[in-house]
């Protein structure tokens, strides 16, 4: 009997793949039910994202629209850039203007007016690109204070927005239906994160959310460059040396992985890096995925974790945060 587990979803909806859902969903004894609500939404004409407000419920059926298209559909960046301009374009005149002129400049275009669209009816909205996909968060209002956080090289303090109200975090959000999506992101001032996401006090909230957030804080400021694969390889390493759950939030990584090293899935891909690197240093191998043999090296994940992230902190430092180092 196989059923419906927790960690096996939210690695398959990692990959963005509406299909390979489907195919995980068919193969359970549990999984019928929610099977049949997935293909009310993508290949039916169900929609999920609602709000007392009918012009902001008919734009967020457009996003939905979108959604369903990319993620039952292979496409390239431009292809997926022209679809967003062609749902949204019709809720704003001029970008129906600048979409005659460039797709490319009225698709970033866009990203200006959602916000402005969304602050005008009351909430708040953060368009972008989480990869490989565009999509928007938008919730209603933001709650601010200053954390002190201590992080493996520096101290910092930084600002830190809890989000209330949320209407919708994105499409990983909207993929696994709310069970895993993005938690937070780093700001210009710190991070930001949803309420329902983190407990405050929690080592949750210390880890998972401040010091990966703040990490990647820090290394914005540090190495102008970086970019994204080497920042979430960087933070995952903080959140192992860290937390005293360490092989559980492991486990999630290795569950998460890339299948091969596609640097398009920044945060698969910097967790197939974490693991050839953890394995290398214990093992001696490739890359070990036994989960019973971790287990018998749990003592060893922080100390090892730490090592990496000394030895990334290294090679950032000569290329000056210039190109990808992993």
């Amino acid at each position: 009997m196989t059923n419906f587990d927790h960690y096996t979803f939210a690695s398959i909806c990692l990959r963005g793949d509406y299909h390979q859902v489907v195919a995980y969903l068919e193969g359970l004894d549990d999984g019928a039910e929610r099977l049949a609500e997935y293909k009310a939404v993508f290949e039916g004409d169900k929609y999920l994202l609602n709000v007392d407000n009918a012009e902001v419920t008919k734009l967020l059926h457009a996003y939905e629209d979108y959604l369903k298209w990319v993620l039952s559909n292979e496409s390239t960046p431009k292809e997926r850039q022209r679809y967003v301009v062609d749902k949204l374009k019709p809720f704003f005149p001029r970008a129906r203007f600048y979409a005659h002129i460039s797709i490319e400049a009225t698709y970033w275009i866009l990203h200006v007016m959602l916000r402005g669209f969304f602050k005008r009816h009351g909430y708040t909205c953060s368009p972008g690109e989480v990869l490989p996909y565009f999509c928007i968060s938008v919730w209603g209002k933001n709650i601010k204070k200053t954390e002190c956080v201590e992080l493996p090289e520096a101290t910092i303090n930084i600002e830190v927005i809890r989000m209330e109200g949320i209407v919708t975090r994105g499409w990983l959000d909207y993929l696994s239906k709310g069970i895993t999506s993005t938690g937070g992101w780093v700001t210009r001032k710190g991070c930001a994160y949803f309420e329902d996401q983190f407990e405050e006090g929690s080592d949750e909230y210390k880890y998972v959310l401040l010091a990966h957030e703040g990490q990647h804080w820090h290394d914005k400021r540090n190495y102008r460059g970086i970019k994204e694969t080497d920042m979430e390889y960087r933070a995952k390493l903080v959140e192992l040396i860290y937390l005293k759950d360490e092989l559980k939030r492991f486990y999630s990584f290795l569950g998460g992985m890339a299948d091969t090293d596609d640097r398009t899935h920044p945060h698969r891909y910097a967790n197939r890096r974490l693991m050839q690197g953890m394995s290398r240093k214990v093992f001696g191998v490739e890359l070990e995925t036994d989960k019973d043999k971790w287990a018998e090296k749990a003592a060893e994940v922080a100390v090892t974790a730490l090592e990496l992230l000394s030895e990334h902190t290294v090679m950032m430092k000569q290329r000056k945060g210039k190109g990808y180092v992993i």
